[in-house]
């Protein structure tokens, strides 16, 4: 038999940590709707044809988080997400390699300067994936690496 004492230690103990798991899970979409935001103002700004985001995304960047906040991330946030922080992205060819060949004829990496120095510095898991990947003996080259990664993207 159990003793009420020790029930309610026990409920006491169950709330506390419920409650720590709520702020952990808080603290974790925050953080990546942070990220999702940086992505879709890139993406946003590539689908532009501009350099940079422009003010107008940057002001909906906070009413967008209030929406994430409350409902979520949507898929192909999760999907540009996982493009991002994929190597093979940026390590392997892609499967469809003449569609990538058409495409990258008509892609000019030198348009997107202003988006690949801000991914480099706002997404660590990009930069890292980048040091690791570029400039090695069996990895690929800064243009190889960018363009693979700009195509995925158009893809998605």
């Amino acid at each position: 038999m159990v003793k009420r004492g020790n029930s309610a230690a026990t409920e006491v103990f169950y709330h506390n940590v419920g409650h720590a798991i709520d702020e952990l899970g808080s603290t974790v979409l925050k953080g990546t709707v942070q990220i999702i935001n940086q992505g879709r103002d890139v993406i946003l700004a590539t689908s532009n044809g501009s350099d940079s985001p422009s003010s107008e995304s940057n002001s909906r960047s906070f009413s967008t988080q209030r929406g994430l906040n409350s409902r979520g991330y949507s898929r192909f946030d999760a999907q540009l997400r996982a493009i991002q922080g994929d190597i093979s992205t940026y390590g392997e060819e892609p499967e469809d390699l003449e569609d990538y060949k058409k495409w990258k004829s008509g892609f000019n990496l030198e348009d997107k300067k202003g988006q690949i120095k801000r991914l480099m510095e706002e997404n660590g898991e990009i930069e890292s994936i980048y040091k690791r990947v570029v400039g090695v003996s069996d990895g690929v080259d800064h243009e190889t690496f960018w363009c693979r990664y700009f195509y995925k993207v158009y893809k998605l």
